[in-house]
């Protein structure tokens, strides 16, 4: 796409200078100046238009030392010029004074004021205008005779300079000649007189041509937007999957990654067990993929929040109650998969002498819920989490506002920041699809209930940190497990 888009940049400003080119290089039909070039080095404006136009009478070139410095040509005092001199020649007209030139005087007569034509310019004949006077139709100009030659303008004509012998070629102004009136003083640039009564303006091509590269730029960064803006939405979702495939396969205990919809990244939580050996396996399995992983660091270590203590116990680990679920009439608690797996009966007290009932089903890994029937009917079974009344079950969104209760740390609130994250506590336990939340929980909350409102939202399943210097803690979404078992909450 980019590459379209510059393509096409590119073809719109040559159209662009071509035409503005084409536009100031028109010349004109027959003779004179040509538009948006000077013609032979030659000034225009109300001073000097008699050196802009052709003319049937021409200045005749004051005298110099390339003519006065070789007596042997003619004696001193001797006229410029024979009467009998060749056709083509330039008649030279005496100078008042003598010639001093000749004589390596140094009093010759003062030059022409600067800035004045005279000063600056000479004129020859236009190619196939009249002879000047004196020289026969058709004659030829003599090898030695003189043109006129660019030169700068601080630097005063000398008498070896402001002519050339020889040559009909013009040097050119290494910077912008501006336009001189009667008195020598620039003008600002404006229409120039051709012949026959007509006008150009002598317009700015360079100008131009900048205003359409800036127009041609401007394209580019149009057209390439939205390939910026592409790239700005992140990866792909097949991109992100591999790249997840790839987090998994490198098998780095205490990591747990998810995909941030905002951004388009995979981000891969790594505990403070994960060295940055694990972290370089990671983006070596992620090969090409490596650029859709985003790497933070949590504090504490990962794990199953599962402890000896109060709430529910199983033969040797304590654990907390999720929500009490049923199926018709008969009762369950819905809790951790990891905490059931591989319990049998579970019990109320640490003393294991009041009995809840069995384990009756259990997913973990992969997933981590499970169920535990009520067998003992001499135990209440209440629908609520402590005091809050639970009535339905939702799935969570990002930014939602979450509230966790645990047998270890009690109640404590946060809002979900992650979904469908995958963790890795090591050791083959990997689970998907869990909830990423920035609420706190300690060994012995495992299985305990996330919920908002009236609603139930995930089950306990592991975490970082603490809930003293806070943490990190994901979820089981209980919609989930709820379909599995085909139980509801009430």
């Amino acid at each position: 796409m980019a590459a379209v888009a510059v393509a096409v940049a590119v073809a719109a400003v040559v159209a662009a200078t071509a035409a503005t080119a084409g536009a100031a290089a028109t010349e004109p039909a027959s003779g004179g100046l040509r538009p948006g070039r000077r013609t032979a080095g030659l000034p225009s404006g109300p001073g000097v238009e008699g050196l802009a136009t052709p003319a049937t009478t021409h200045p005749t070139p004051r005298r110099t030392a390339v003519h006065d410095a070789n007596p042997r040509r003619r004696p001193p005092g001797a006229p410029f010029d024979p009467p009998d001199a060749p056709a083509g020649r330039i008649p030279a007209v005496p100078r008042p004074g003598g010639d001093r030139c000749a004589e390596g005087g140094r009093d010759r007569p003062p030059l022409p004021p600067p800035g004045s034509a005279d000063h600056v310019f000479r004129s020859l004949p236009p190619p196939g205008g009249p002879p000047p006077p004196g020289a026969a139709a058709g004659g030829r100009r003599p090898k030695h005779a003189l043109v006129p030659a660019f030169r700068r303008r601080d630097t005063p004509v000398s008498a070896t300079r402001g002519f050339v012998r020889g040559t009909t070629k013009t040097v050119r102004p290494p910077y912008p000649r501006p336009r001189l009136t009667g008195s020598g003083s620039p003008t600002p640039p404006g229409p120039r007189s051709l012949p026959g009564g007509r006008e150009v303006r002598i317009k700015s091509i360079t100008r131009t041509r900048l205003l359409a590269v800036a127009a041609g730029l401007a394209a580019v960064a149009g057209l390439a937007a939205p390939t910026a803006a592409s790239a700005d939405s992140g990866f792909s979702a097949a991109r992100l999957a591999a790249a997840g495939a790839s987090v998994q396969r490198a098998d780095v205990a205490g990591t747990a990654w998810y995909t941030n919809p905002a951004n388009g990244t995979l981000v891969v939580a790594a505990d403070s067990t994960v060295t940055e050996a694990d972290l370089a396996r990671i983006r070596k399995e992620a090969g090409a993929d490596a650029a859709a992983l985003r790497i933070e660091r949590i504090p504490g270590q990962l794990r199953k929040l599962v402890a000896g203590g109060d709430a529910i116990y199983a033969s040797s680990w304590r654990c907390s109650a999720g929500f009490n679920v049923r199926s018709g009439t008969t009762y369950y608690i819905l809790t951790a998969g990891h905490c059931t797996d591989g319990a049998g009966t579970w019990y109320t007290n640490s003393a294991r002498t009041t009995a809840i009932g069995p384990t009756v089903g259990s997913s973990f890994p992969n997933n981590d819920y499970g169920l535990v029937r009520y067998d003992n009917t001499s135990l209440s079974h209440p629908g609520t989490v402590g005091s809050q009344d639970i009535t339905s079950a939702v799935n969570a969104t990002v930014g939602m506002s979450v509230t966790r209760r645990g047998s270890t740390t009690g109640t404590h609130s946060g809002s979900v920041t992650g979904l469908n994250a995958t963790v890795n506590y090591g050791n083959g336990d990997i689970v998907y699809g869990m909830i990423r939340t920035n609420v706190c929980a300690e060994p012995g909350d495992s299985g305990g209930p996330l919920y908002s409102g009236t609603r139930a939202v995930g089950l306990t399943s592991g975490g970082s940190g603490n809930c003293s210097t806070g943490g990190t803690t994901f979820f089981q979404p209980v919609v989930e497990a709820l379909n599995a078992y085909g139980v509801s909450v009430y």
